[in-house]
């Protein structure tokens, strides 16, 4: 009995808790408010500030929610009546406190701003004024416009002032001159307005009908353990949507001075350090990060100043050539405020930040030594001073000489700019047997200028927030690919043993230079009976492909074929017969794919095909190769042998790595052998 009760108790409570998982919320949804809200009704996707954050607290509460779509003077009015639940953005006022219920904590600050056209030289950012007598439209009950009225009467401004209803202020109306003013908040910031005033800011709320005190409950319950284990969630949140939304694009006076009176700027970079900045060696012209953030620049502001860049080899010549004025700015600087106040410098706010690693040999205790190797002037040399001043640094000039430090136990660690290593190192043979480690510390990658040229700073500063950190990423990972190549030095510095082998049998066999060239290929690459590559070569073709397909998304698909009954060709007909077959075999398979396709003997009477393209045409290239192999005869000795092939086909798909691929296609391929052979499987 005791047992039917514990159960049934069990039960009920499960039911509760489904119950209260499937709430539905209604919630007031602003149309057309990005970044707040984007997304004006159920066909549009939704994100934004305001969306996310409702999300995150139904991951605490298990709401499910309904939109109910609108402007603020409809939604509000609703919210009141009890039409829906909850609304965001609802400031606190003594009066609204009458009409709806607002939760404990916050969803944010909103902060408002007094704009004019940036053409409006009368009007000038801190002198009120300026802007007596002006023209503005406001929208009546906002509390926005009651903060306007108050700042105006501390400031003892008047202006003309019309009110329409919420939704019919419009910025159409104040970039066509009808007005002179415009109040907003940041999050607006046109390339064309001038921000004067910041006129107050307020906190937001999730606010909730009177009629549902069960959803204020269970609301405060969620925030409370949302900011107990997160106590900077919303203002993280609201860097991610405002980032570049919040800044003003434009360049203020004192900023448009400073580029007046500089019609040629000259940074410094350094020579080699890729992928933020690098000398190509055939224009000898400035590439990298730095010439991307430099074209930002000048089409956010409208910068026509020349840029010219100045090389350095080392970080210790860039901060002289500053300090020397030779050079203007300086980027990337690795410096802290700290030690930029003591030499007289200022920076900008960060673009991008940057980690640096450390090869060390397989199976070493990675505490045994302190020593390590790194090229001396550069990133890691500066992170290892600053963040490591206990480890003995050896200043190498080039990559292969701090490795060759590592190799020979001179140190226990070679450091690196941590992208060096992802887009040149890792990719060298010659180095594989190294291990890698990522050291924890992030320097932040800055403008450096002196005192006196401070405005530049603070232009650079604006400009790291009005470009995203996914465009900044997905530039530094397209540069990171576009020097990533394999070159003949790098061949030749990697196979230097074969090298001197292979050159002392040319120097032997000279006059069969061509043939022997020819016949080292076919034993290191292809196989010797079928002339088709070999497994070698398999697995490092496949990781380009997969590498590929990641960042282009094209699709390619593995077909893996297997000659049936094989063993009982070999029994009836002997091994010659059927080393027949599978050279008949791998003709059809090289005819039977495109240029830009690869086929490989995989083991035995196996074969493996890599076709660029997507599933649907390579399960019609398997067929008809299968087709085209069972309709031949091979005639040997006086006999005729018929044969057919089985195939397992995979498509990859992103997140897949070769052994999930090759688990794929060798399951379809056993499907095809126990289906009654001489099939596709997919």
């Amino acid at each position: 009995m005791r047992n039917i009760v514990k159960n049934i108790t069990i039960l009920l409570m499960l039911l509760c808790c489904q119950l209260v998982s499937a709430r539905t919320v209604k919630v007031g949804y602003f149309r057309d408010s990005p970044p707040f809200m984007c997304g004006k009704d159920e066909s549009e996707p939704k994100n934004g500030y305001a969306y996310e954050y409702l999300q995150k607290i139904a991951s605490y509460t298990g709401w499910e929610y309904e939109y109910v779509y609108g402007d603020w003077g409809e939604l509000y009015p609703m919210l009141v009546k009890g039409d829906i639940d909850i609304l965001p953005a609802v400031s606190y006022s003594a009066q609204r406190k009458t009409e709806v219920n607002f939760p404990l904590y916050s969803m944010g600050d909103e902060t408002y701003y007094l704009y004019c056209q940036a053409s409006r030289k009368e009007m000038i950012a801190g002198k009120p004024e300026t802007i007596e007598g002006k023209t503005i439209n406001l929208g009546t009950g906002t509390y926005h416009t009651e903060l306007l009225r108050q700042w105006l009467k501390e400031n003892n401004v008047h202006l003309n002032i019309t009110e329409d209803y919420f939704s019919d202020v419009l910025e159409d109306d104040f970039n066509k001159g009808k007005y002179d003013l415009f109040l907003s908040m940041d999050n607006v910031a046109e390339p064309g307005w001038e921000p004067l005033f910041r006129i107050g800011k307020s906190e937001i709320y999730l606010a909730v009908a009177k009629g549902a005190p069960d959803i204020l409950e269970e609301l405060d319950i969620a925030q409370s353990r949302l900011f107990t284990l997160f106590p900077n969630y919303s203002s993280l949140l609201w860097t991610k949507w405002y980032k570049t939304s919040s800044v003003s694009k434009r360049l203020a006076n004192y900023e448009a001075d400073w580029f007046g009176r500089h019609q040629k700027i000259t940074i410094g970079i350094l020579r080699d350090d890729s992928p933020f900045c690098f000398m190509n060696e055939k224009t000898g012209e400035a590439e990298g990060l730095v010439t991307f953030i430099i074209k930002n620049l000048k089409d956010t502001y409208n910068v026509t100043s020349e840029i010219e860049y100045k090389f350095y080899d080392t970080f210790s010549d860039l901060f002289l050539a500053l300090a020397e004025k030779e050079v203007t700015a300086i980027f990337p600087a690795i410096i802290d405020y700290a030690n930029a106040e003591k030499n007289g410098f200022i920076v900008s706010d960060p673009f991008v930040s940057n980690t640096v690693g450390c090869f060390y040999k397989r199976n070493q205790e990675l505490t045994d030594k302190r020593k390590v190797a790194v090229i001396g002037g550069q990133h890691a040399d500066y992170h290892m001073v600053r963040y490591y001043p206990e480890y003995e640094i050896t200043r190498c000039k080039t990559v292969d000489e701090c490795m060759t430090l590592l190799a020979r136990n001179k140190v226990t660690y070679a450091a690196f700019n941590m992208h060096k290593i992802n887009d040149y190192l890792i990719s060298r043979h010659k180095y594989s047997k190294f291990n890698i480690l990522e050291l924890p510390e992030h320097c932040d990658l800055r403008f450096c200028v002196n005192r006196e040229d401070k405005d530049f700073a603070n232009t650079m500063s604006k400009l790291s927030y009005t470009i995203s950190n996914e465009k900044l990423n997905s530039e530094v990972t397209r540069l990171c690919l576009q020097i990533q190549k394999y070159t003949t030095q790098n061949f030749l510095e990697d196979y230097l043993w074969i090298i001197i082998f292979v050159a002392g049998i040319i120097i032997l066999l000279s006059a069969a230079l061509v043939f022997a060239n020819d016949k080292i290929k076919m034993l290191v690459n292809y196989d010797v009976l079928t002339h088709l590559l070999n497994r070698r070569v398999l697995n490092k073709n496949l990781d380009c492909c997969i590498k590929h397909s990641k960042f282009t998304e094209e699709k390619f698909c593995i077909i893996l074929y297997d000659i049936d009954n094989f063993k009982k060709i070999n029994d009836n007909y002997g091994h010659s017969a059927g080393d027949r077959v599978l050279e008949v075999a791998a003709g059809i398979f090289s005819k039977g794919i495109k240029q830009k396709d690869s086929a490989f003997r995989w083991d035995g009477e196996e074969f493996l095909l890599i076709v660029k393209t997507d599933k649907d045409t390579a399960i019609h290239i398997a067929e008809r190769i299968r087709q085209e192999i069972e309709s031949q005869c091979v005639e040997y000795e006086g006999q005729n042998i018929k044969f057919t092939v089985s195939a397992g086909l995979a498509e990859y798909s992103n997140g897949m790595d070769t052994k999930e691929l090759f688990s794929k296609v060798d399951a379809n391929l056993y499907k095809s052998k126990n289906s009654g052979k001489n099939r596709v499987t997919y």
